[in-house]
């Protein structure tokens, strides 16, 4: 995801700050990324590393009660594994 610097001031809360997402195709050694548009219309652009962050998918209703429950057993099975003090 890309910054984006124009609503740096602007207040408010519906307004995303982030454009993309984004391709890397290549990192220089000065802290630049080269990267490229997803969609049809393959756009590049040199942009300062600062303004990047990783893209991460939002969880489906049914990945996230997967990830909680097998969360949850690792849970149960760690606590039972670990002997109580009397």
């Amino acid at each position: 995801m890309l910054y984006d610097s124009r609503y740096k001031d602007f207040k408010g809360k519906l307004k995303t700050r982030w454009l993309g997402p984004y391709t890397v195709e290549k990192c220089n050694e000065n802290g630049s990324f080269l990267i490229r548009t997803v969609d049809e219309e393959a756009i590049i652009m040199l942009v300062n590393g600062h303004r990047l962050k990783i893209y991460k998918k939002p969880l489906s209703r049914q990945e996230f009660t997967e990830t909680v429950e097998k969360s949850m057993l690792v849970v149960e099975q760690g606590s039972a594994s670990i002997p109580t003090t009397p």
